[in-house]
């Protein structure tokens, strides 16, 4: 089985070497270095495996990104229904807070006239009291009669 160095590759697909360089570092095309100035050597079959020979339309690497745009299409989609299920939550999330805020403020309304009636009673209660006391000695309840 034929070995080729990186300028063979390229000139056996009619890639710039650039492009079978960067297959090689994200890990598409596998390449082994040479020990004499650390030279790719790239064996046909796998060179081959990935992109086409020279005057072929199409190559491995084309073909798999071509595949690669459905399943991307999929996935926005994807993500999109994510979105609106995410805004959905929110916007239930919100009118549970509106809602949950208005009773609290039922509350505190509720609360606070709770309050000013008891502070009235209390005043209205301190009034008579004060009114027995205020000829001097207390009243009994057979004075009354």
């Amino acid at each position: 089985m034929p070995v080729f160095t990186l300028r063979q590759a390229a000139h056996e697909t009619g890639l710039d070497k650039m492009k079978i360089s960067r297959a090689i570092k994200r890990g598409d095309l596998s390449a082994s270095r040479t020990g004499r100035g650390g030279a790719y050597e790239i064996e046909a079959s796998e060179l081959f495996r990935v992109f086409s020979k020279k005057g072929s339309e199409t190559s491995r690497t084309d073909s798999k990104r071509q595949s690669e745009t459905p399943e991307s299409s999929n996935q926005i989609n994807t993500l999109k229904r994510e979105i609106e299920i995410r805004d959905e939550q929110i916007k239930q999330l919100e009118t549970e807070r509106r809602r949950e805020r208005d009773q609290l403020d039922e509350t505190i309304q509720d609360l606070r006239a709770r309050l000013n009636g008891e502070a009235d009673e209390r005043k209205r209660l301190t009034l008579l009291l004060t009114d027995e006391t205020r000829h001097g000695k207390k009243r009994r309840i057979f004075d009354w009669f």
